[in-house]
């Protein structure tokens, strides 16, 4: 309705706000097609989107082919995002439609969580450093407020460190992730938090952080059922 309403009005920055912002519950939902549908309507308005509102849209993309597994797709994506913030020169602080999201922290945090999809798939695993570096630039921009944002991206960092064998600095990052997410209830942090459990399952490490491990494990299980 959103979209209808802003098409009839002639507002092409709502109709594309809204369009996104569809796109990526449509994303969540695992209806790619549909999301990248609904992108399909921005496109037809690109001429009149800023150059940061454009940035916004090749997020939103770049997760919806991630979700469909289309690595090749993604990382072009994540490129194209990452030129037309650069072209922006706002970071979000003067664009009055696109500024009060489309940060630093939150164009990082997506390209990264975009990528994060095709890492965790075998075929991406070169990958995981330049990811892992991202959403760890991310990480810094987040406001201590955005408690969810912060857990998000710290625990999917902690996925990709333990994946990689890296299990010291992934049981670091867990529990940092960890600490932002006490009293955070978010269905996109629980489905995250059973997916670093199913890691810390299959992590097998060196006598000396077995017990350290052990206590992660229980950790994080406790954590998922608080979520539910």
């Amino acid at each position: 309705m959103a979209i209808q309403l802003a098409s009839e009005a002639g507002d092409v920055q709502q109709r594309a706000h809204s369009a996104t912002t569809l796109a990526r519950h449509l994303t969540y939902l695992g209806r790619v097609s549909d999301a990248l549908d609904v992108i399909g309507l921005v496109h037809s308005d690109w001429r009149e989107i800023p150059t940061l509102g454009r940035a916004a849209v090749r997020i939103v993309e770049a997760r919806a082919y991630a979700r469909s597994h289309d690595g090749s797709a993604c990382i072009r994506a994540v490129g194209l995002c990452d030129e037309d913030f650069s072209a922006s020169g706002l970071d979000g602080a003067e664009d009055p439609v696109w500024g009060y999201y489309a940060d630093t922290g939150q164009i990082l945090g997506d390209a990264g969580h975009a990528l994060f999809d095709i890492v965790m798939t075998n075929s991406y695993r070169k990958q995981a450093d330049p990811t892992i570096s991202r959403l760890q630039s991310a990480y810094s921009y987040h406001p201590v407020e955005a408690a969810r944002s912060r857990a998000l991206t710290m625990v999917r960092i902690a996925c990709l460190q333990l994946r990689n064998g890296d299990v010291t600095s992934g049981l670091t990052s867990m529990q940092a992730g960890l600490a932002d997410a006490r009293g955070v209830y978010s269905s996109r942090l629980r489905d995250d938090l059973r997916v670093l459990g199913s890691i810390l399952a299959n992590t097998q490490p060196e006598p000396s952080l077995a017990d350290e491990l052990a206590a992660a494990r229980a950790h994080v299980a406790e954590l998922v059922r608080s979520q539910v």
